[in-house]
């Protein structure tokens, strides 16, 4: 038993490495792909944006043709399994999910945020090392 909680807490760094490279891999599959527009913002750039709280990288990937969107919704699907679902909205066709993932303080580390609907589709993530939600919806637009 003891030999087994050994294993398993060496093998959490690997798990927790993978989910992180499981919506790189989504990113870097829509990256320069026709149909997609992709946006990446370094830290450098959300400092100068005014964003201060935690947040370290910003990657956002949508499609506005709508013949793309069911395979793009079924690809992001399969990879936010990992993560935590805080809200979801659903309202005329259009759903709005936020999920997390957090530390072992839990202080949310990786945030993303995924709209659909039939004509279009959005996936934008942040991460960082201690996210609030407030910061995140004001630096999306939403009021804070």
């Amino acid at each position: 038993m003891k030999r087994l909680i050994i294993f398993l807490l060496l093998c959490m760094p690997l798990v927790a490495s993978a989910q992180k490279e499981s919506l790189t891999k989504v990113y870097d599959a829509y990256l320069n792909k026709q149909g997609y527009t992709t946006v990446e913002l370094s830290r450098d750039m959300l400092k100068s944006m005014g964003v201060k709280d935690g947040i370290n990288r910003m990657v956002a990937i949508s499609t506005e043709e709508e013949a793309l969107v069911p395979q793009f919704c079924q690809d992001v699907e399969q990879h936010l399994t990992h993560l935590k679902q805080l809200f979801a909205v659903t309202k005329d066709g259009r759903t709005v999910r936020i999920l997390t993932r957090s530390d072992e303080n839990d202080k949310v580390e990786y945030m993303a945020i995924f709209t659909r609907s039939e004509q279009n589709a959005v996936l934008i993530t942040l991460e960082g090392n201690d996210i609030k939600i407030d910061t995140a919806m004001s630096m999306l637009g939403g009021k804070k």
